[in-house]
């Protein structure tokens, strides 16, 4: 099943309430000067909000539902505050902008949609008469547990983010932002505590409609004394369930430092020293390096560590978490195995695979929210283990890998600097045995989580079978450096072609497959990326195969330096 099923209410009626109920303005209505200007909307940042099973503050709720909705972090120059409240307090305003992302082109043709765009209005999918035959077909399909098309998976998708813009209206229910009161088992939107009798429900009611007519009004000075007023009585309605003060304090730091963004920056910046300035400069470009790598890998660290703290949990539970991670344990590495060893080649190869598993991470459509964990995760210390030792496993590959790609650049550019091979060589093997010792210990975690969890040691799930391919042949790489069948080249070659393993353990088993007890971690997109890479990867290996073998036939190379 895919992973938006959950939002669904079985009923396939319900997309005709939803389709039919909703206003339906003409696109004039979206012209003109945007509703909100001039409103200090940053006043309700810290606003503590309950969506998806966790308390967070309204920056966060309104960041992830633009991006959700949107695929980008904010639209025509607006801030995720301000489209919230927008949706909230505009509606109509609002929903004719063309703000939600359609990917699928299957979709866009079978909806007669203009090709061309990337997103579309609430209105203009609303009015859709294909669009909602295809919605309808595959609510049906779900409320009878039939399997869906491929069309009609892209449908539905595109279906959630409708009704979650239904849900932000002034009417809708996904604003919830007032905290249980006396016993009551959850937080309440404002359009449910507006019937209230009395008392201080009927207070807070006041205050809220207060901050409405202020909106309504462009006051700014209103819009922040209202805000001020209701958020006071927001947190004095219920102080025992409002979370605290600090950790909404701390997860707005998180959204205002952008950590992974200045981590990618400075690995960059930080690559350009230890190649072009060293170059130049060779005296300072080290050092340099050196010194943006340690910037990079502090805000690494610290937006981890945030995120850690924020979650309640081991930031490693889906794919963008864990991509992080694998992101900062290929520097960690880097960073001791540089240290121990004297080699720039190291800090050098990981600013390179830090810079990618963060590019990747922020622009690949990855959920980045900081979710609770599902119940089969929770309550257990084994799950933390085994993702933290096979995360640091995969993150010793792709060292070796890196690695490898000097290697092939050394024998194919300058065939002569065997010394150079040679020693680069000795530490892609030392790097693959880290990586295979960490990878043992994640499969035998692992293991013992899962008996935990599903009261089995092993049972042959995609993830743990392919997990085991990747353990064998890391194994056999390592025994056949150990026994003298790869020399160099072969070890460098093997190392790469070795990664498209992990690559299929890591990412294929989630997103090709999508199937198993680990698709908990699965997500849309991004294959055409790993496609391209996966490409790329063999024929470059297939091209320093020709050029060191057609220089080893022509006599270039000694007998036994080329031989894979």
């Amino acid at each position: 099943m895919k992973k938006h099923a959950s939002l669904f209410s079985p009923p396939a009626v319900l997309a005709g309430i939803l389709l039919s109920t909703a206003p339906l303005p003409s696109q004039a209505e979206g012209g003109g000067t945007p509703p909100g200007e001039g409103i200090p909307v940053e006043v309700t940042a810290g606003w503590a909000v309950l969506q998806g099973g966790r308390l967070k503050p309204l920056d966060t709720f309104a960041r992830d539902t633009i991006l959700a909705l949107s695929g980008r972090k904010s639209m025509e120059g607006m801030s995720p505050l301000r489209i919230l409240w927008g949706f909230h307090f505009s509606e109509k305003w609002f929903r004719a902008r063309p703000w939600i992302r359609v990917d699928s082109r299957k979709l866009k043709a079978a909806a007669g949609l203009d090709p061309s765009k990337k997103r579309y209005s609430f209105d203009t999918l609303i009015k859709n008469q294909k669009f909602r035959k295809i919605v309808d077909r595959g609510l049906s399909n779900h409320a009878g547990k039939q399997s869906h098309s491929r069309l009609e998976d892209d449908a539905l998708e595109v279906y959630d983010k409708l009704r979650l813009v239904k849900s932000l209206g002034a009417e809708g229910k996904g604003l919830r932002i007032i905290p249980p009161l006396h016993g009551n088992t959850g937080w309440a939107a404002p359009v449910e505590i507006r019937d209230a009798a009395g008392g201080a429900l009927k207070k807070v009611y006041r205050k809220y409609k207060a901050l409405a007519s202020a909106w309504a009004s462009g006051d700014g000075t209103a819009f922040r004394a209202a805000a001020g007023a209701l958020s006071r009585d927001l947190k004095a309605l219920a102080p025992q369930a409002y979370p605290a003060e600090w950790k909404l304090n701390l997860e707005l730091l998180y959204n205002r430092l952008s950590p992974f963004f200045w981590a990618w920056i400075l690995y960059l910046l930080a690559f350009l020293a230890f190649t072009l300035l060293a170059y130049f400069r060779p005296g300072t470009g080290g050092i340099t390096g050196n010194i943006l790598l340690a910037g990079g890998f502090l805000f690494h660290s610290s937006g981890i560590a945030l995120r850690w703290i924020i979650g309640g949990r081991a930031p490693l539970a889906n794919m963008y978490e864990s991509l992080v991670f694998m992101g900062w344990g290929v520097l960690a590495l880097g960073l001791v195995m540089g240290f121990l060893h004297r080699k720039r080649v190291f800090p050098a190869a990981a600013s390179v695979l830090g810079l990618l598993s963060l590019v990747f991470a922020q622009n690949l459509p990855l959920d980045s929210s900081i979710n609770p964990l599902l119940p089969v995760l929770a309550h257990t210390y084994w799950l933390s283990l085994h993702v933290i030792t096979v995360m640091i496993s995969y993150s010793a590959f792709a060292l070796a890998m890196g690695l490898g790609h000097v290697v092939l650049g050394v024998m194919v550019f300058k065939p002569g600097r065997t010394d150079l091979s040679g020693s680069l060589s000795r530490l892609i093997f030392k790097t693959t045995q880290v990586g295979l010792l960490f990878l043992a210990a994640g499969i035998v975690t692992g293991a013992i989580w899962a008996n935990q969890s599903w009261g089995r040691y092993w049972g042959w799930d995609p993830k743990e079978t392919w997990s085991l391919i990747t353990f064998f042949i890391y194994l056999l790489l390592v025994h056949a450096r150990f026994a003298g069948w790869l020399k160099d080249f072969g070890l460098a070659l093997f190392s790469v072609l070795g990664f498209l393993g992990v690559l299929m353990t890591y990412y294929g088993v989630n997103f090709v497959l999508g199937t198993g007890l680990h698709s908990y971690g699965a997500a849309e997109g991004g294959l055409l990326y790993v496609s391209l890479f996966v490409g790329l990867e063999l024929l470059l290996v297939g091209w320093a195969f020709l050029e060191v073998r057609k220089r080893s036939r022509q006599g270039e190379a000694k007998p036994g330096e080329s031989g894979a």
